[in-house]
């Protein structure tokens, strides 16, 4: 699911909440910048969360180095050559492995 809220570090008074859950065998955590779902191409469309959805559930199988290169490679596409990328990416991927 997708949580969203005050960046860490950037305001210094903000509250967050404490949430706990359980990260089993083969569980996904994707964080990552706004700047992967925000790419626009020559359409002005946006990339968008569900793209990135999609592609963890179809890349959730690969390790973490893959599902990376492959969102990047699928960002890539999307945006299209000669379209300048709007703003930074970043991604982090952790997997449960046993």
């Amino acid at each position: 699911y997708h949580k969203g809220g005050t960046p860490i570090g950037v305001v210094e008074e903000a509250k967050y909440e404490k949430e706990e859950f359980k990260f089993e065998k083969g569980d996904i955590i994707l964080l990552e910048t706004d700047g992967i779902y925000e790419t626009m191409n020559e359409k002005r469309q946006q990339f968008g969360l569900e793209r990135v959805k999609k592609l963890l559930v179809n890349y959730k199988d690969k390790d973490v180095k893959e599902i990376n290169q492959f969102i990047m490679s699928e960002v890539e596409r999307f945006k299209g050559e000669g379209v300048p990328q709007g703003d930074d990416i970043t991604i982090l991927t952790l997997k449960k492995m046993e």
